[in-house]
Parts: C-alpha cells; sequence; structure tokens
C-alpha cells in the first residue's frame, strides 16, 4: 500500500524514477493530479482496485519535487496504526509571490516552501546533503529560508542526515504536530516499533 501512494505522488508530481540519472530520477511535469484521480475513482465505484485507490489518494499530495520529499511527506501523513504521524495534508511547493515592499530585502521574486501547512503557517524545508554542499549552496539554502520566514512563515529544517535518523526526524515531525495542534492518543507509544518500521521502509532505505 505505501508503495501504491508513493506511484501516486510520482504521478502527480514533477518527476519520475529514472535508472538512468544520478540521482534516480528526472524532473517532468505531473502526470495527472489528486483532483483528477479522485473524480475517476468517485466514477470507478465497483471496479476492482477503486476502493484501494479512494484509501491510497488519503495520503497522496500534488506538486513532489523529489521521490525524498515523496517519502518524508508520505511518512507524515500515514496514520498512526501505519506508523505514521497522522498529520493533516500540506501544500509541496507552493508559490509565494514576493510583494514590492519586500523587494528590496529579498533576492528572489518568489519563494516556494517544500511542505507548507496554511493552517499553521509553518513549513519543512529539507536540505539534502546531496544537492546542498559546499558554502555556495549552504548560503543559498539560508537566503531561501530567511526569505520564508521574513514572508511570515514559521520553518523547520530537515537535513538529509535528520531524515535519515528515526529519532531526529520523529522530532521534526513532532514539531509540526505542535504546530498543528496535534494530540496523539493513548496508542502512540504502542505503535512506535511502527514508526521505526515504516521509516526505515520508505525514508532511510
Amino acid at each position: 500500500f505505501q508503495f501504491f501512494v508513493e506511484l501516486l505522488f510520482e504521478l502527480c508530481g514533477n518527476y519520475r524514477l529514472s535508472n538512468e540519472s544520478e540521482d534516480g530520477y528526472i524532473e517532468m511535469p505531473p502526470a495527472t493530479s489528486v483532483s483528477e484521480l479522485t473524480r475517476y475513482a468517485a466514477k470507478a465505484q465497483g471496479v476492482r482496485g477503486a476502493n484501494l485507490l479512494v484509501r491510497a489518494l488519503r495520503y497522496a499530495c500534488d506538486n513532489s519535487l523529489s521521490p525524498m520529499e515523496t517519502d518524508i511527506t508520505a511518512t507524515m501523513l500515514f496514520d498512526p496504526r501505519m506508523g505514521g504521524f497522522g498529520l493533516a495534508k500540506p501544500r509541496l511547493n507552493p508559490r509565494f509571490e514576493v510583494s514590492g515592499k519586500d523587494r528590496r530585502a529579498l533576492p528572489q521574486s518568489a519563494y516556494l516552501p517544500d511542505l507548507y501547512w496554511a493552517e499553521a503557517n509553518v513549513s519543512v524545508e529539507y536540505d539534502s546533503d546531496k544537492h546542498h554542499l559546499g558554502s555556495r549552496k549552504i548560503s543559498q539554502d539560508a537566503i531561501r529560508r530567511n526569505g520564508i520566514e521574513h514572508l511570515g512563515t514559521r520553518v523547520v529544517t530537515l537535513t538529509w542526515g535528520q531524515a535519515r535518523n528515526y529519532y531526529e526526524f520523529e522530532r521534526v515531525a513532532l514539531l509540526v504536530a505542535s504546530a498543528l495542534g496535534k494530540k496523539f492518543g493513548p496508542g502512540w507509544y504502542a505503535w512506535a516499533n511502527r514508526r521505526i518500521e515504516l521509516h526505515r521502509l520508505l525514508v532511510q532505505r
């Protein structure tokens, strides 16, 4: 089921998996969208697999830019009984335009937070070590985060190392959960092993 959700992210995202790329994926425009697939699923009731599609669409999002962004998002969204954190869906890479009054302070005309929850005005920015090495990249990432924060959004940073370590990943997810007012029931501790296993399956591999 988790891999089916990953496929939906890919189809609705801006990349396709590719063995010919060093990164394991290439940039491509979306093949469809969550809303289009939802309409199709509604018309396909009774068709084999339609119920699975409906269930998977509860977790799929539009506009993912990479497999890692997909897996980070899915892990945060999956139901706690499945090993996830049960968070509300974020918007992936929404465009924040910079108004005229901020143009002198910010070097870019727009910013795209990786994962953004409008209801809490908080975003998670994923910094992949693979693509963010060197002083120039570090500086660019800092400028980007500063720009998003200047526009009024709280930024929580998630590095590649943090993402790969379950306990560091959990701390970031819980920061977002707190901002969203998410409460966890008594099953939280009982499902700890499921969270570790899901993280290993999707993010740590």
